[in-house]
């Protein structure tokens, strides 16, 4: 969730990359390293026609997001369409909370989405513009996944010059050489958007947390300048087997961890975010959901979540305050209320929710409306296995309990115009939400007594007859802990001082 980009602007790779401020920041409290794997520093290269010629079918996806996807070898007869793996951020609304638990099937794009192939940098010429004309299956429960039926043919493809990649039979040991083939949008200086090759060596398998997502068993490496765009970037072996599609990042990631573009592992000694760390969701056994020419997702070895057997919606927030009073999951049901599922709760480095024996006996879905949370400060997970479904995942919901105020400076940005002052605050989430104000004449305004209003998300503009003038600010993280009120004095000049 987190090379994500979007009008947050964060990494979800969620395009590049998916997503709070519960956990321990980055810095101090941060994992330095991948088992023994340093951040590999060697700088991804350029793939031009001839080094990148066996990866053409690597292209550039605009849906939803602007992300990597590559056309995958099904071994498909010649008229059957070809098909696009990518990550299920790019194409699905993952702002919503039920993007946690959510599966698509078998829609149609309400805008007209483009797969650009051969993006090479020296030859632009050869680009090559293929539509999408379905999204055939895609999630973000457990796994962060999409599959495009494209608008043309196996054998249109192969007769213009492109070749599928095929996945890998089994994925690499700790150690062993990969390389990611993607097209991200935030490249070196001086540089330009083509098809781009990083290499490095195979890190650890964990689980990772992101802001509401919840992915299990994910590849981690520290290969260089993965960011936003790579999202679904194929992940190769020395064999040039795809074996995982990256899907998120802590590369850039600033402030609190495990927040939208700032993932965090799950470990035995709690939920930490890693540095310079690569995160992507493994794809090898997909081949196994595809019977006799066609995607079934039923199959029992396939390896993909289901659509659940009940609808529900969370009403608990994404993060508790320290003013909360009542700290409870709010699981609203809808249709399929007289499910019966496994369920188990408390803090995520404590959770087995893949192992079946940890659970007690089934619950009605009716007795989990108001599960209480309790504990101190941390990340919180609601694991739901449905008992009659042959679900291979379950349902893991997150939320966080953030009872420290938010960390920082607050710090306006003045701009002075011939006849006024503009006076701006950028909102960070999730550590910088929201800010309350006062506006007052200098000398005059007591900001322990005044009265705060929220401050509009753009610019305040000061008229300079207002100048002098006094200026109290709050500040609000997600989960609403507020910050101390700072007064500011924005001199007859423009220039702010505290």
């Amino acid at each position: 969730m987190s090379v994500l980009k979007s009008q947050f602007q964060s990494l979800l790779l969620f395009g590049s990359l998916l997503l709070a401020q519960a956990c321990q920041t980055q810095g101090p409290g941060a994992l330095e390293s991948d088992g023994d794997q340093a951040e590999d520093l060697t700088p991804s290269r350029l793939l031009g026609k001839e080094a990148g010629h066996d990866f053409g079918a690597v292209g550039r996806l605009y849906a939803d997001m602007i992300c990597t996807g590559f056309w995958l070898d099904l071994q498909q007869e010649a008229q059957s369409p070809a098909m696009l793996l990518t990550n299920g951020h790019c194409v699905q609304d993952w702002n919503q909370r039920a993007s946690a638990w959510s599966v698509i099937r078998d829609v149609v794009p309400q805008q007209a989405w483009t797969v650009v192939f051969r993006v090479y940098h020296d030859a632009p010429e050869q680009q090559l513009i293929v539509p999408v004309k379905r999204l055939v299956y895609s999630t973000m429960r457990g796994l962060d996944l999409a599959i495009l039926e494209l608008g043309k043919s196996v054998g249109e493809l192969r007769a213009l010059g492109l070749q599928p990649l095929s996945l890998a039979t089994k994925s690499p040991r700790p150690g062993d050489p990969v390389r990611i083939i993607g097209i991200p949008e935030e490249v070196p200086e001086g540089q330009k958007q083509f098809l781009r090759e990083h290499r490095c060596r195979e890190g650890r398998r964990t689980d990772v947390i992101e802001w509401n997502w919840y992915w299990f068993d994910m590849h981690a490496n520290r290969c260089a300048d993965v960011a936003n765009g790579s999202s679904g970037s194929p992940l190769l072996d020395a064999d040039q087997g795809v074996f995982a599609l990256i899907n998120t990042t802590t590369h850039g990631s600033q402030g609190s961890a495990c927040a939208l573009g700032q993932p965090c592992e799950v470990t035995a000694q709690g939920v930490q975010p890693r540095t310079a760390t690569n995160y992507a969701v493994n794809v090898t056994g997909l081949e196994r959901c595809w019977k006799k020419s066609a995607w079934n997702f039923r199959a029992k070895d396939c390896p993909l979540p289901e659509a659940l057997p009940f609808t529900i919606e969370l009403s608990s927030p994404i993060a508790f305050s320290a003013k909360t009073q009542a700290r409870n999951w709010l699981i609203e049901v809808g249709a399929g209320a007289e499910e019966m599922v496994w369920q188990q709760a408390g803090r995520a480095e404590l959770m087995r929710c893949r192992d079946k024996k940890a659970y007690g006996n089934p619950k009605s879905l009716r007795k989990l409306s108001k599960v209480p949370i309790v504990g101190e400060e941390g990340v919180y997970l609601n694991c739901l296995w449905p008992e009659r479904s042959s679900e291979r995942l379950p349902l893991v919901l997150v939320t966080h309990v953030d009872l420290t105020p938010p960390q920082g400076d607050i710090k306006p940005e003045i701009t002075v115009f011939p006849d006024s002052v503009s006076l701006m605050l950028e909102a960070k989430p999730p550590e910088w939400s929201s800010f309350r104000y006062a506006l007052g004449r200098a000398g005059r305004l007591d900001c322990r007594k005044v009265s705060l209003k929220s401050l509009p998300p753009r610019a305040l503009r000061i008229s300079k007859k207002e100048v002098p003038a006094s200026f109290c600010v709050q500040g609000f993280d997600q989960a609403g802990n507020a910050s101390g009120i700072l007064q500011f004095h924005i001199a007859a000049d423009g220039r702010l001082e505290r």
